[in-house]
C-alpha cells in the first residue's frame, strides 16, 4: 500500500495523472492553484515499465511494482500525498463507434432543452457492449435542417429538425479493469480513465490544428495510435499494436545483430530516408562471440523501409475510411518518442502526399520540460483538459474549404 508519511494531502487543484506505458512507466502531479498560468508540474518520475505489454497487464504485480516506485518519487518530488488519480490508457482494443440523434422543433429558436433531446436519443443509439467500457462521448457536431457542422445550434431559427451527432470512444473492459487493478493495488482510487489519444490531441495539437483538422499519429513503443480531429474535436481513434520497436526488430533481423543493439542503432544512427543519411560508415555489435563489424549506415535505413510503408498504409487506410480526408486541412501531425527518427517527417510527406510535421507541446509550466519524452504529450494535454473542463465539452465547427494539401492523391493511393 502506498504510504507518503509527513507530505500535504493532495488538495482539489491538484492533479495526479498515472500513464502505465508498455516501455515506460510514469506518474505526473500538476497544480492549478494559478488560474492565469499554465498547469504547473510539480512532481514528475518515469521508470521502465514492468508487468505492461501493448497497453494490457500481463503480470499484475510486476506492474504494482514499478507504480509504486514512480508514485513514491513524484509524490516526494511534489511533496504531496496522493488521495486519487487519474488513469491514462490506450490499447489495440480501443474501439470508436458513431451515432446520430433526430428531434423535432417545436419552438421559434433552438434551445437547450432541444439539444439535450437530440443528445439523448444519439446517446441511446450508441451501443451496449457487454466486453467494452465507455471511454469518452464526444459530440463531433449538430445538423441544422440539413446545415452541416452546426457547433452551438442554439438560439438558431426557423427549423424543424435537429440532428445530435457523437462519437463514442470504446476499450476493452478486462483490459480497463486491470489497468485500474494496478493503481488500486498501491491503495490509491482512479476517479477518471482517459484515453491517452484523447489527451494527447490536446497536448500535441494546437488549437486551430484540431479547429481545421489533423490527423495525429502517436509512435509509442508497442503501440501506434492515430486519432483524427475535425472542428476541434476527436472523431476517429484507431490503435494497432506495433509501435517503434518494429523498427528495432528490422534491424535486428536484416543486419543479424542483438536487439539491444539495433535499438541503440534505431535511436542513434537510422533515419527514415537512405539519401538524406550521410554516406558514412557505423561500427556494430553482432550476435554470439564475433567481433564487432562495420556497415554503410545507409543499411539501417534500408532495413526499416518496409515496416515504415506497412505503417503508412495502415494510417492511410484508416483515415480514408473514415471519409473525412478532405477535412484534414493541417495534414498530418507526428508524436511519441517513434517521431524522433531521423528525417521521418519527409518520408512520410513524401509516401503519403500531405502536409507532415512534428508535434509542438502545448505549454506546461513548472518541471515541463521534462516531458520531453513519448509520453509527454498525453500528460500535458490530460493538464489541459483538465484545466478547461474539456472532457465533456460541446464540439465540432462550420464546415470549410477543402484543404490544399494532398490527401485524395496521397491516402487513397497508398490505402
Amino acid at each position: 500500500m502506498f504510504e507518503a508519511n509527513g507530505m500535504a494531502a493532495q488538495r482539489d487543484d491538484q492533479l495526479v495523472v498515472v500513464d502505465l506505458g508498455s516501455h515506460r512507466l510514469r506518474v505526473a502531479i500538476f497544480d492549478f492553484s494559478d488560474p492565469d498560468s499554465p498547469p504547473e508540474v510539480i512532481g514528475l518520475r518515469a521508470v521502465p515499465s514492468a508487468g505492461i505489454r501493448n497497453g494490457g497487464v500481463v503480470d499484475r504485480d510486476a506492474a504494482g511494482r514499478a507504480l509504486y516506485e514512480a508514485m513514491d518519487a513524484a509524490a516526494q518530488m511534489a511533496d504531496v500525498a496522493p488521495n486519487r488519480v487519474t488513469l491514462l490508457v490506450n490499447g489495440p482494443s480501443l474501439s470508436p463507434e458513431t451515432s446520430s440523434g433526430t428531434v423535432g422543433l417545436a419552438g421559434e429558436k433552438v434551445t437547450a432543452t432541444d439539444t439535450e433531446r437530440a443528445l439523448l436519443v444519439a446517446r441511446d443509439a450508441l451501443s451496449q457492449r457487454p466486453r467494452q467500457q465507455r471511454l469518452h462521448e464526444v459530440i463531433n457536431h449538430y445538423v441544422f435542417d440539413g446545415r452541416q457542422r452546426i457547433r452551438h445550434p442554439e438560439q438558431l431559427g426557423g427549423g424543424r429538425r435537429l440532428q445530435a451527432n457523437l462519437m463514442g470512444l470504446n476499450m476493452s473492459r478486462s483490459a480497463v479493469t486491470n489497468l485500474v487493478s494496478v493503481v488500486e493495488d498501491i491503495g490509491l482510487p482512479v476517479e477518471a480513465v482517459v484515453s491517452s489519444a484523447y489527451a494527447a490531441g490536446y497536448g500535441a495539437l494546437e488549437e486551430r490544428q484540431r479547429r481545421l483538422g489533423s490527423a495525429l499519429l502517436d509512435l509509442g513503443h508497442q503501440t501506434t495510435t492515430l486519432s483524427i480531429w475535425v472542428g476541434e474535436e476527436l472523431h476517429h481513434v484507431a490503435c494497432r499494436a506495433e509501435g517503434s520497436w518494429a523498427l528495432s526488430l528490422a534491424i535486428a533481423r536484416g543486419l543479424m545483430v542483438p536487439l539491444a543493439e539495433a535499438e541503440r542503432l534505431k535511436r542513434e544512427q537510422a533515419g527514415a530516408v537512405v539519401e538524406a543519411l550521410a554516406d558514412e560508415s557505423v561500427e556494430m555489435q553482432t550476435l554470439g562471440l564475433r567481433p564487432p563489424r562495420i556497415l554503410n549506415r545507409r543499411f539501417l535505413a534500408q532495413a526499416i523501409q518496409e515496416p515504415l510503408e506497412g505503417m503508412l498504409q495502415w494510417v492511410a487506410h484508416e483515415v480514408t475510411k473514415t471519409g473525412l480526408a478532405e477535412d484534414l486541412d493541417c495534414g498530418l501531425v507526428l508524436c511519441g518518442g517513434g517521431s524522433r527518427l531521423v528525417g521521418l517527417a519527409d518520408f512520410t510527406e513524401s509516401y503519403l502526399g500531405v502536409e507532415t510535421r512534428r508535434a509542438r507541446r502545448r505549454p506546461v509550466a513548472g518541471l515541463g520540460s521534462m516531458l520531453a519524452d513519448e509520453s509527454g504529450d498525453a500528460l500535458a494535454g490530460m493538464a489541459l483538459l483538465h484545466r478547461d473542463d474539456r472532457l465533456f465539452a460541446v464540439g465540432g465547427a462550420p464546415k470549410k474549404a477543402k484543404p490544399k494539401t494532398g490527401w485524395f492523391s496521397g491516402w487513397f493511393s497508398r490505402a
